[in-house]
């Protein structure tokens, strides 16, 4: 089941995010700083590129287009996460770019705004995917 998602920029500077779980986040940005250092770390110490962090129960799926970063929230047994992450951050990616925005951080106004659809589109295909693997019974 996927619980969420984060959309942020190399930077660590968040543009949207939104969590299905009990417990309430005080302060995302301080993930997505978080996960800007160790990203850019295994980029510079092992040129690797992070796909996963993983915890006993949950994963969290990265993928990356330039600048910008989608990020899929899931249980740890969940194989769409990070082709979720791989399609969306590919689709934000090239609207920015075709638009013109690019991925400097003092747009975040204009990124959120212009991938508003997207945004709508991909919190759809997670509400699709959950409800799909809610009706999956094992004999």
């Amino acid at each position: 089941m996927i619980l969420g998602y984060l959309i942020f920029l190399g930077s660590g500077a968040l543009i949207k995010h939104s969590f299905k779980i009990e417990r309430e986040l005080k302060d995302v940005s301080l993930v997505t700083n978080g996960l800007a250092a160790l990203i850019t770390f295994f980029k510079e110490a092992v040129n690797s590129e992070i796909e996963r962090v993983l915890s006993k129960d949950y994963q969290l799926a990265i993928a990356r287009y330039d600048d910008v970063f989608v990020a899929i929230f899931s249980d740890i047994d969940d194989a769409m996460a990070l082709g979720l992450a791989r399609k969306y951050v590919r689709i934000i990616g090239n609207k920015l770019r075709d638009m013109g925005i690019g991925f400097n951080m003092t747009k975040l106004d204009r990124i959120s705004t212009a991938i508003k659809d997207v945004i709508e589109k991909l919190e759809k295909e997670i509400e699709i995917l959950n409800q799909k693997a809610s009706e999956v019974k094992y004999i």
